[in-house]
């Protein structure tokens, strides 16, 4: 799987079909057994999660995993952004 900057990706496929394993993987949340994982052609593969974070991250859509429920998808990437500024996060949502 190749992304490129811009490219917007839909992941979609049934119960138990590795959706979030695959986002896991990227994520680093769960180690790949082969196969490399590449940023910006920097092999992230073997990098720490906490690593990984400052250019990867996600939102969850179970409110109780970080996200704020009432917010539109919009407002809850402005605040990730808003939080992640004190460790140099970019990101194309501008803060609200």
């Amino acid at each position: 799987l190749t992304m490129n900057h811009g490219d917007f990706i839909t992941i979609i496929g049934g119960n138990g079909a590795g959706k979030s394993t695959l986002l896991n993987s990227i994520a680093g949340t769960i180690p790949t057994n082969q196969g490399r994982i590449t940023l910006d052609g920097k092999d992230i593969t073997r990098l720490s999660v906490t690593k990984r974070s400052k250019a990867i991250s996600r939102v969850f859509q179970d409110p109780r995993m970080g996200t704020a429920v009432r917010l539109t998808v919009e407002e809850n990437l402005a605040l990730a952004y808003k939080r992640g500024q004190a460790r140099g996060f970019s990101t194309g949502v501008k803060s609200k």
